[in-house]
């Protein structure tokens, strides 16, 4: 429970800017991975294709009432992000916020990304990643064992060397929020 308070407050009202500027820009077809804010399908414009996936139910049916409601095409699936039952070249966009929280398995979850994402499509991610700034870092440093024991996530992975084991290349990187705590990464495939 206090873990989908601090992802709401972070999704909601850290990030929501950001969400605005880059959904808007994206049409075709869209794979949300990790759909927990439901009004993010708002952002998109209407003409776009938008999957989303989560393993909340309550999530899904929430995202459904919310795309129904605003006259967005969405379909919403109960499915892992480490398995996506897609076929190969799927989606021209995927986007995933803090997807280390939602895969045992990063590599593999950026593999099955690649592998679904078409030729010439953009990965969007947004991560939590370890400060360039000493003071910051170590907070984080401090903080990370707690975080993990009480929410379960990883608050500095090293999304870079994940990445790039999946095959995959970052090609823009900046900071979104939180000083340079929280970035988005983009990978073209």
């Amino acid at each position: 429970m206090a873990k989908r308070k601090v992802e709401c407050f972070v999704e909601n009202y850290l990030l929501k800017k950001w969400k605005l500027e880059v959904c808007r820009k994206l049409r075709g077809e869209i794979l949300e991975i990790g759909i927990d804010d439901c009004k993010i399908v708002s952002y998109f414009p209407r003409s776009a294709k938008i999957t989303a996936i989560d393993t909340n139910d309550l999530m899904l049916a929430q995202v459904r009432k919310h795309a129904s409601k605003n006259k967005h095409q969405v379909h919403a699936y109960h499915m892992s992000p480490d398995h996506l039952l897609f076929t190969a070249q799927s989606f021209k966009y995927v986007m995933g916020i803090f997807l280390f929280g939602q895969s045992t398995n990063p590599v593999k979850l950026f593999k099955e990304i690649k592998r679904v994402t078409k030729k010439n499509g953009k990965i969007i991610i947004i991560e939590h990643v370890k400060s360039k700034y000493q003071l910051i870092a170590l907070v984080q440093q401090i903080l990370r064992p707690f975080i993990q024991l009480f929410f379960g996530v990883e608050i500095i992975p090293n999304i870079k060397d994940e990445v790039k084991k999946a095959g995959l290349e970052i090609t823009c990187e900046r900071s979104i929020c939180l000083a340079d705590c929280i970035r988005e990464f983009t990978c073209e495939k």
